[in-house]
């Protein structure tokens, strides 16, 4: 199964990466992490799941599912915000 991490924050990307290691430690997972929606997106790789932060510099984390599915239709996407509201 494989894996994206989209976060511009590396302690975030960290944090995922491990409770996706946690959660799938009895099956075989690749897991790749990204620090921007472009650097994902140059990737051009078909991934299964994509764990995708909202707010990030460039891309935001809406504008690069959007550009993802032009590319490869079949894949679940978990949007996520590491944001408190006030």
């Amino acid at each position: 199964m494989n894996i994206a991490i989209i976060d511009d924050e590396k302690i975030w990307r960290d944090k995922a990466h491990g409770l996706v290691e946690k959660h799938y430690n009895d099956i075989q997972i690749n897991v790749e992490e990204f620090e921007s929606g472009n650097s994902f997106l140059e990737k051009r790789k078909k991934y299964d799941f994509v764990l995708m932060d909202v707010e990030m510099n460039g891309l935001n984390g809406f504008e690069t599912l959007s550009e993802y599915r032009l590319l490869f239709d079949e894949f679940i996407a978990i949007i996520f915000t590491t944001h408190m509201a006030t």
